[in-house]
């Protein structure tokens, strides 16, 4: 089974492409802006940048089974200057890919990331264009819910297309940008250091990547015996406030903060909207119950050596 991973920096794709490549009878290729491959086998190819000129040459010499797409930009701050990147990114050369999958003279499965930011495109269109900006609402969401429309389509009008869309919750892996919250915390903790943040009304479902790393494992193993569902809602089901983050860090950590609340209004994009995972295949079921489960000494001991190297 030879496997193309897209992407090789960020939060999900290192952990969830090691793990791949342990996946019995499989080839992992990768692909990424990085001359260096994070793998000690398989094959890597560096791009300069993600044209489809070089992407079309690497699909020719790997002609893959799976074609997994890490890529993302403009998830979380858009400025005018990364338009058209988020564009091409979130919408442009996903869609070519699953044209490519497509037309492959084998059956080809692409898997793609998304978020729920775009729960709020599909359950309210008229909150998604382009005139929303400069926030998540508009120009990441706006693509990521265009080209689930267009995929979408293919799988209708084409019995041969694979497909299948993740939707991740808010993502904790052991190595987010230190000014985050959970690493903010984590660092308090250690430091013994006060900390002063929003007691935002928003509220957020939390997912381990080591949980997105098993889901992806368990899906190549199914598509060798059944069709692998469309879309997938990758979340434990519980939303908690940045109060209870750090309530649940202090337990896990056995440590105590000193930390002061600053009141916040909702944020502009009201993530605090509930999750409606009708028409989803939730594969993660309730593993982690909640985020406290996801919070393993691993995932802390991730996060302890992360900051480290980032103090050095």
């Amino acid at each position: 089974m030879r496997i193309l991973i897209l992407g090789q920096s960020g939060q999900i794709a290192p952990l969830c492409t090691r793990c791949l490549s342990l996946v019995p009878n499989t080839f992992i290729s990768t692909v990424s802006r990085s001359p260096q491959s994070l793998l000690p086998s398989g094959s890597h190819f560096y791009v300069p940048s993600y044209s489809i000129h070089l992407l079309a040459e690497v699909l020719r010499i790997v002609n893959p089974d799976f074609i997994i797409y890490f890529l993302a930009a403009g998830s979380v701050r858009t400025r005018p200057e990364t338009r058209d990147t988020i564009k091409y990114i979130n919408y442009d050369l996903p869609v070519y890919l699953a044209n490519w999958c497509r037309n492959a003279d084998h059956r080809t499965h692409f898997i793609y990331f998304s978020s729920t930011a775009i729960y709020k495109g599909w359950k309210s269109h008229h909150t998604i264009n382009l005139s929303t900006q400069p926030s998540p609402l508009s120009y990441y969401a706006y693509y990521k819910t265009l080209v689930h429309e267009n995929i979408s389509e293919f799988l209708v009008s084409d019995g041969c297309f694979f497909a299948t869309q993740i939707i991740l919750a808010s993502v904790f892996a052991g190595h987010e940008h230190p000014t985050r919250l959970i690493p903010t915390v984590i660092s308090s903790l250690i430091n013994s250091q006060s900390l002063f943040f929003h007691d935002s009304y928003d509220r957020r479902d939390y997912i381990s990547a080591y949980d997105i790393a098993s889901l992806l494992t368990s899906l190549l193993a199914l598509d060798r015996l059944s069709p692998i569902p469309t879309n997938i809602l990758a979340a434990s089901g519980t939303i908690f406030s940045n109060r209870c983050i750090v309530n649940i860090l202090q337990r896990r950590m056995k440590r105590t903060l000193q930390f002061q609340l600053v009141p916040c209004n909702p944020s502009y994009y009201g993530e605090s909207f509930r999750f409606d995972p009708s028409g989803f295949h939730d594969l993660l079921g309730t593993s982690p119950a909640t985020p406290e489960d996801g919070f393993t000494d691993k995932i802390i001991s991730d996060y302890v050596r992360y900051l480290e190297r980032a103090r050095a």
